[in-house]
């Protein structure tokens, strides 16, 4: 073998060497509670699609005096429409929290509580179908 190839071959190892050693060492960014918890919606509400698609005329309550009646009482949440109505009693931040968001995206309220994996879980039984305002 000679000089040259010996010092191209030195040079690349050096150079794998070094990256190796900075991938090793370099400080990771971690997650912020915000990302982990964004994760973990896609996680366990991702696979709940059955096809179903719901539109915007279809998650209205007809009118408010139906907010108290027996029927869905639709959400929509991460672009999924979750019927709470028989769910509204065990919530435990009281029925009022859901009744204020019958019929509307509710993914900000939701995400601000950063609700946990369980409460996560328990909302894919409450599962409806997606939602698209423009179909």
């Amino acid at each position: 073998m000679n000089d040259t190839k010996k010092l191209l071959i030195g040079a690349a190892v050096v150079s794998i060497t070094a990256g190796a050693v900075y991938c090793l060492l370099r400080p990771h960014k971690k997650p912020s509670a915000q990302e982990l918890y964004a994760a973990s919606v896609k996680k366990i509400l991702e696979p709940c699609d059955n096809g179903k698609v719901l539109t915007s005329k279809d998650v209205q309550p007809p009118c408010k005096d139906d907010l108290k009646g027996a029927g869905p009482k639709y959400i929509i949440v991460h672009g999924r429409v979750f019927d709470v109505e028989h769910y509204m009693s065990n919530h435990p931040g009281g029925a009022d929290i859901l009744r204020d968001q019958i019929g509307r995206d509710a993914t900000e309220e939701f995400d601000v509580i950063m609700h946990s994996p369980e409460a996560l879980e328990e909302m894919v039984g409450l599962y409806v179908g997606m939602y698209n305002p423009l179909k």
